[in-house]
């Protein structure tokens, strides 16, 4: 085995302690996102039939207004 300095053995120790600290760190922030996505996510996709059947029989018009928002907000046709 080599001679390895007092100052190398040192700065060896540290950085492996700064390793283990920032896995440490990156294992935490991954199991926060994890509980995060999982909390924010649907597990089921809802059924909108019920919806959308609502809003076929009252055959609604928007106005005007909200027509022009949604032309100007999506840049997509909307029927008059």
């Amino acid at each position: 085995m080599s001679y390895q300095s007092p100052f190398h053995m040192k700065m060896r120790s540290i950085t492996n302690q700064k390793i283990k600290d920032y896995e440490k760190t990156r294992n935490l922030v991954q199991n926060l996102e994890d509980k995060v996505m999982q909390l924010s996510t649907h597990q089921t996709t809802p059924n909108m039939m019920d919806a959308y059947k609502q809003v076929r029989q009252n055959d609604y018009e928007p106005s005007e207004s909200e027509t022009r928002y949604r032309q100007m907000t999506t840049s997509s046709y909307i029927k008059h």
